[in-house]
């Protein structure tokens, strides 16, 4: 129970500071390519002022693999302590690399027909989906009805 319980709050604390910190992230951006400073960013994130826009827009692909990662490792984490089925951590595996296959392929079809905006933003709604713990949300009770329904047959 106190697993569980911990597991909830590290999700919501990451989820908060995921969203406070690509919030103003964001904005640094912003007023970067558009020299705009009429929107305020929090002074925690003057360290920033360091490094150029370019810099700060390529760093984004490495947060949000960071972001991926951990929420792959809390969905790995929570499956193998609830259940006993390595089958279980494999299909979380695979469900993550059919995720990210079908985030490369409309990236690249994207690019292909030179709609890049469209197709990157139907990749970037796939790559928010595994920045968040809905993975866990869905595999985790589909796990345990299997669970179940195996248990009730033997």
């Amino acid at each position: 129970m106190f697993f569980y319980i911990g597991v909830i709050l590290f999700l919501i604390i990451l989820g908060f500071f995921r969203d406070y910190f690509l919030r103003y992230y964001n904005l640094y951006l912003y007023q970067l390519y558009y020299n705009d400073s009429s929107y305020a960013v929090p002074e925690t994130f003057l360290f920033l002022k360091k490094f150029t826009y370019m810099q700060l827009y390529y760093a984004k692909y490495f947060l949000t693999v960071f972001f991926i990662l951990i929420y792959f490792a809390i969905t790995l984490l929570v499956v193998k302590y609830e259940f006993a089925n390595r089958t279980f951590l494999w299909i979380c595996f695979y469900f993550h690399t059919a995720l990210l296959l079908t985030i490369l392929i409309f990236y690249l079809y994207g690019w292909m027909v030179n709609s890049t905006e469209k197709f990157s933003s139907i990749s970037r709604s796939f790559l928010a989906l595994m920045q968040s713990p809905m993975i866990l949300m869905i595999l985790f009770p589909a796990f345990k009805l299997s669970s179940n329904l195996n248990n009730k047959t033997t």
